[in-house]
């Protein structure tokens, strides 16, 4: 009898801390960021933008320090016409790394720039609306198609070095981010790549996203 009793109350306190640990809120926080890209050409400057849409969501468990982030984002890469021949696409990439340092100067208040809580970080960067120069090695990749009709042609391309695919006078100029209230970017490139399925897996297209990403 002993026994039944101590399982039974056992199996309310796992009851309880479960139900406790159920209904602890869910802290989201979501975003809409414009990646403009400018290139320098023998034509005279080039630009291309993309709207990507962030998701977050902070689960907090019960137990202490166990919350986990939930990361989506959704868009379509940045199309950047050249010349009538040479086009460039500037990949989706990881936008919330992208925001995430970008705007880090922004944000943080303390002399060695360190993120104390993602959450209030993220909450902070969901209001701000101004314009910064994304981080050179957060860039996403960018690549080109040496026949834009035939995706097995597709070349990375390296965004301090453009006159080495597509010859002398081209030059990244500078890539921007900015939390906007623009809409998302989509439907945009099936008119350039006529061959993207409908369902496509790739970034260029199809909303990319990552999920599970433990943040302490």
């Amino acid at each position: 009898m002993i026994y039944l009793g101590a399982l039974a109350f056992a199996l309310i306190i796992w009851l309880i801390y479960y139900t406790v640990k159920a209904m602890q809120p869910e802290t989201t926080y979501e975003w809409r960021q414009k990646l403009l890209v400018e290139i320098t050409t023998p034509a005279g400057s080039k630009f291309g933008s993309s709207v990507t849409q962030i998701n977050i969501s902070n689960s907090k468990s019960f137990e202490k320090g166990n919350a986990r982030l939930w990361k989506q984002w959704f868009g379509e890469a940045i199309y950047i016409k050249l010349s009538k021949t040479q086009h460039l696409f500037v990949l989706i990439g990881k936008p919330i790394d992208i925001a995430q340092h970008s705007f880090r100067d922004h944000i943080t208040s303390n002399s060695t720039n360190k993120i104390d809580d993602i959450g209030d970080y993220y909450s902070a960067l969901e209001k701000l609306r101004i314009t910064v120069k994304a981080e050179k090695k957060h860039y996403p990749q960018f690549i080109t198609f040496l026949d834009i009709n035939d995706p097995l042609t597709a070349k990375v391309v390296e965004p301090t070095n453009l006159s080495s695919v597509f010859g002398g006078g081209y030059k990244l100029h500078k890539m921007t981010v900015e939390i906007t209230d623009e809409p998302t970017t989509i439907d945009k490139l099936e008119s350039t790549l006529t061959w993207l399925p409908n369902n496509t897996s790739i970034q260029m297209k199809n909303p990319a996203a990552s999920s599970g990403v433990s943040e302490h």
